[in-house]
């Protein structure tokens, strides 16, 4: 799609976006079909309603207030009967892991759709586009800035994961790779205070944005970092202040440390890991490993930080923040498809090939779901799909120029 609709350049920019919101205005009509996420969005937009903190109630001991209310949650949240997932959602058994930003979203939602489930999806995939085009126009905005192609943004635009887990199963990536674009616009221009509030806001919809932060500090300087990070920091307190409660933290906590510790999906090196464990050991290492995971991160944050080989460029910040990413999904327990969905992004400024060959073999993962109700992996199919993934990374690694298609790197100096 890419060398048909951009490398040849047969059709107007115009155009292209106007047939990427059109895709997805065709999803608008059902439910999404491979993610249940949905339900949980919903169940804590009411438990807000009803005038209780969602990240104090798990939602299988939790009863609202209204008869009615409860009565729509335990048919239509908690189980279904107007879609695929019978059972409706899969995290009743611990408290909510979205930050206070997607809870007002779920809010709203939940309000303007009243006891109706389709309205409240269908709100919600209003909102997320209406935010993905944002995104765009930041997205010329940062080309433009430096002179490149904008038709080069259609790798992202038009990315068939890009546009099926954003609007089609509702996934807030998209939102958040927004914010994350108008933070680094803001930064290119020399307006700091205006990135600060904006990559807070990115931090308010998704916490990965924070393994950013250390790239940004060293980026821009301790003179600067210094406002920078008491604007973020105010900007975040404010966001949580509403949800404010003694047992926020440790609720929080617990629900983040069940996530590293108990699921496992589309996996890579923890795969082999595990597998390694249970050979020595006889059963599954998850708590060890899923415990070694963040460490590796911080130590390649660090690392990638303090690297100053791209240091004279803007985009090397994309560049760096792309291998954390890869770094922190290779060792993860669980790689949702929709989590690449900023590597995709910041291929548009990167050139790297690795985030679109993965983009297209991640599909693959897919398979689990062959069955309703059922997640079996066949590791024949993850086994390609990441050797798909390392063969372009390698390619990434060992390249001394982009390939013609791609954006080079070649003079953009950071702005003084």
């Amino acid at each position: 799609m890419y060398l048909l609709l951009i490398k040849k350049k047969p059709f107007k920019l115009s155009y292209l976006l106007a047939f990427a919101v059109l895709i997805r205005l065709l999803m608008f009509t059902s439910f999404p079909a491979l993610s249940d996420d949905f339900f949980r969005f919903s169940w804590d937009g009411n438990v807000v309603l009803d005038g209780t903190n969602p990240y104090l109630h798990k939602p299988i001991n939790y009863n609202f207030s209204d008869g009615s209310t409860n009565n729509f949650a335990q048919n239509n949240l908690m189980a279904s009967s107007e879609t695929s997932f019978k059972d409706g959602m899969n995290s009743r058994d611990y408290f909510s892991v979205y930050p206070p930003l997607t809870q007002f979203v779920f809010t709203f939602c939940s309000f303007i759709g009243g006891e109706n489930l389709f309205n409240n999806v269908l709100f919600l995939r209003i909102i997320l586009l209406c935010f993905e085009i944002i995104g765009w126009f930041y997205m010329l905005k940062i080309l433009a800035h430096f002179k490149l192609d904008i038709i080069k943004s259609m790798l992202y635009v038009l990315n068939p994961l890009v546009i099926l887990e954003l609007s089609g199963n509702l996934h807030f990536e998209g939102i958040t790779f927004t914010f994350l674009l108008i933070s680094f616009y803001f930064l290119i221009v020399n307006k700091h205070i205006l990135s600060s509030v904006a990559f807070a806001v990115a931090i308010g919809l998704k916490l990965i944005p924070l393994m950013f932060l250390p790239l940004i500090v060293y980026k821009i300087g301790i003179r600067k970092a210094i406002p920078y990070l008491l604007t973020m920091c105010l900007s975040c307190s404010l966001f949580f202040l509403p949800f404010f409660n003694i047992h926020l933290l440790t609720n929080f906590l617990e629900s983040i440390e069940l996530y590293f510790h108990t699921f496992e999906f589309n996996a890579s090196i923890y795969y082999v890991l595990r597998w390694l464990g249970e050979f020595v050991t006889g059963y599954n290492q998850i708590e060890l490993i899923g415990s070694i995971t963040p460490f590796v991160t911080v130590i390649a944050i660090l690392v990638l930080t303090i690297w100053s080989r791209f240091s004279d460029n803007w985009f090397s910040l994309m560049k760096k923040m792309s291998w954390i990413l890869l770094i922190y999904f290779s060792v993860a327990s669980i790689v949702h498809p929709w989590y690449i969905v900023y590597l995709i992004g910041f291929t548009v400024f990167t050139g790297y090939v690795f985030p679109i060959a993965w983009a297209g073999v991640v599909f693959l993962s897919y398979m689990a779901y062959k069955n309703i109700g059922i997640v079996e992996e066949e590791p024949i199919l993850i086994f390609i799909e990441y050797f798909i993934v390392l063969l372009a990374v390698i390619y990434d690694l060992n390249q001394k120029k982009i390939i013609s298609f791609f954006l080079r790197d070649d003079g953009l100096k950071s702005p003084t």
